[in-house]
């Protein structure tokens, strides 16, 4: 868990320090989406790891911290996506023409589908309950787990495609070190995902 988010952090770094300042609207796309992968990829570390904890305060601790890096990235990540819409708009360009961008909105829709869903599967803010929907907890659990992680691997694939600008700031070999750490963050949440048990309770 600590390479993986030591990963996205060194990640959302390195990119991030390329764009600031942001001087132009395109640049707050790149310096957006990349803290955003840091913190959401962090975010994801931690609701891996917290399936493994048992009820209790250390968990919901973990849970709510997952909720705030998760608010924090969603909120870049939205921005971000705004920014480069919004930078299209302004040049007249078509959007979604490259794989890039069909990828990254795909993610974008997902992630503030997951988002929406982690917010009904946290206990402790009692929203199933409110909607007396607590017989649908597990399946909206279960579902959030699932879309969160389309989102951040969907986000991730995204970032490691070349489009044109993303040599911008450091050149071949800080995008080489940019790769790495991406791809390194993506396999160590890959493994946690397929390791991590579930605390007996949810089995």
């Amino acid at each position: 868990s600590t390479l993986a988010s030591s990963a996205f952090a060194v990640f959302a770094f390195w990119m991030a320090r390329a764009y600031v300042p942001a001087a132009t609207l395109f640049a707050w796309h790149p310096l957006c989406l990349s803290a955003a992968i840091g913190l959401c990829g962090a975010a994801s570390v931690i609701g891996v790891r917290v399936r493994a904890f048992a009820p209790g305060r250390e968990r919901v601790r973990a849970l709510w911290c997952h909720l705030a890096l998760n608010s924090a990235g969603g909120a870049a990540w939205v921005i971000g996506f705004w920014a480069i819409y919004a930078n299209k708009n302004n040049l007249g360009k078509a959007h979604f023409t490259s794989a890039h961008g069909k990828v990254g909105a795909a993610a974008t829709m997902v992630l503030v589908a997951t988002y929406a869903l982690g917010l009904f599967s946290f206990n402790a803010l009692g929203l199933l309950t409110r909607l007396d929907m607590n017989r649908r907890a597990k399946d909206v659990k279960a579902t959030h787990r699932v879309a969160s992680l389309v989102a951040i691997f969907g986000g991730i694939l995204a970032a490691s495609m070349r489009t044109g600008h993303d040599s911008t700031g450091f050149g071949a070999a800080g995008r080489a070190v940019a790769d790495v750490a991406l791809f390194a963050g993506a396999g160590a949440l890959a493994f946690l995902a397929a390791t991590t048990p579930a605390w007996k309770i949810e089995r």
